[in-house]
């Protein structure tokens, strides 16, 4: 039974900051998100790639820091052989071994049912990850899409799951078929994109969506425990399979050249980089991306408590 506490002790029990496993408070450790998009938008090679740069604490994508830990993937849609020739290119172009990542190729798990329930537990007992990646939800999801009664024991399992091993969650879904207006134009109908029940919606800190239009791209359509950001051009290197995030290269290249000469204040950055048509929330996401990685240092100014100074870090500077 849960010890019952007043308030007062209750908040002197621990440190109630959250602590993040994907940066720029995307993925709350023991947290969960949901990436989701048509087929072929690239759901599952961004899935495995955070996969992989989690295991040895690399940025996501480039951009996103993240806190190295351990990642089980239960692979649903492809077959191991499938599998395996992406992760070795993957890994070839990454200069790593893999270490850190199990990844089960399985059919017929349903979540949210005793059996489903007991398969899963077994393989989070065995490896016991930071990270679980479920791919896809909908070949899991022991209902309907639009099932509220098997979506609300779907949830009440991932969340036993969450408490009993400490471990963040992350879903791969599917996009409903695209939206029409009359003219025949497609819609952007926000998270009614996102394929089956309410829940799916509500359950998540953080819910992302791949996109393959013109070029691709991932836009963040919920993020419960940060800022709202505006979508992420990608680029995906067909040979090794792995993205990377577009603009950001260039920021974080701008922003270093600004710091050379010494500290600046955020105010005054954002400025300098808006003005080369650099948006404000992508100036803040490369800003916090680089303090994360530990490349710059984001202290207060000592005259004016309001403002923010940023600097390089003194190894930086002099590499």
């Amino acid at each position: 039974m849960p010890r019952v506490v007043e308030v007062p002790e209750w908040l002197a029990e621990g440190d109630s900051r959250l602590e993040f496993l994907i940066g720029y408070s995307l993925l709350p450790i023991g947290g969960a998100m949901t990436l989701y998009g048509a087929p072929e938008s690239g759901k599952s090679l961004v899935t495995l790639q955070l996969a992989f740069e989690l295991s040895v604490g690399r940025p996501w994508l480039g951009v996103f820091a993240t806190r190295q830990g351990r990642t089980l993937y239960i692979e649903t849609e492809m077959t191991a052989r499938q599998t395996k020739r992406r992760a070795a290119r993957m890994l070839r172009a990454l200069g790593i071994d893999g270490a850190g990542v199990a990844v089960v190729t399985v059919e017929g798990l349903k979540v949210g049912t005793p059996l489903g329930d007991a398969e899963l537990d077994g393989m989070l007992l065995s490896y016991r990850p930071d990270l679980l990646v479920i791919d896809s939800l909908l070949d899991v999801f022991p209902g309907g899409a639009n099932n509220q009664e098997a979506a609300g024991l779907f949830y009440a399992s991932l969340n036993i799951v969450r408490a009993r091993y400490g471990c963040a969650i992350v879903l791969v879904a599917h996009a409903r078929k695209t939206l029409f207006t009359k003219e025949g134009l497609s819609t952007d109908a926000g998270l009614e994109e996102l394929l089956g029940s309410m829940y799916h919606g509500k359950w998540p800190d953080t819910i992302i969506r791949l996109g393959r239009g013109k070029s691709w791209s991932m836009r963040f359509d919920k993020i419960r425990e940060g800022s709202p950001m505006e979508p992420l051009p990608l680029a995906l290197d067909e040979e090794s399979m792995l993205f990377t995030a577009k603009e950001t290269v260039n920021v974080r290249r701008e922003i270093q050249d600004l710091l050379k000469d010494g500290a600046v204040r955020l105010d005054q950055l954002r400025q300098h980089l808006m003005a080369l048509g650099v948006s404000e929330s992508t100036v803040n996401r490369a800003v916090w991306a680089m303090r994360d990685a530990e490349l710059i240092v984001v202290e207060e100014d000592s005259t004016n408590k309001r403002h923010k100074v940023v600097s390089l870090l003194d190894a930086t500077r002099e590499s």
